[in-house]
């Protein structure tokens, strides 16, 4: 995602679930991301993005964000 120019915003543990994968020799647990509900992408000439609202989780937000409002 970060390599695509997105920002998820909001990553926190109730956002990354394990997916047991039953079907291999030796199972394998896989980590997916959800709810980009807060996502934004990044500026390509500062890296930066700019979230125009306060939301999210403020101890979980990215680096990345620029601007957030106090």
């Amino acid at each position: 995602m970060h390599s695509r120019g997105v920002v998820h915003c909001d990553i926190k543990l109730s956002n990354i679930f394990g997916i047991k994968d039953e079907e291999s020799d030796c199972p394998e647990v896989h980590l997916k991301v959800s709810d980009f509900g807060l996502a934004l992408t990044l500026d390509p000439s500062t890296r930066k993005a700019y979230m125009p609202l306060k939301a999210g989780t403020f101890n979980y937000l990215a680096p990345e964000i620029n601007n957030v409002l106090s």
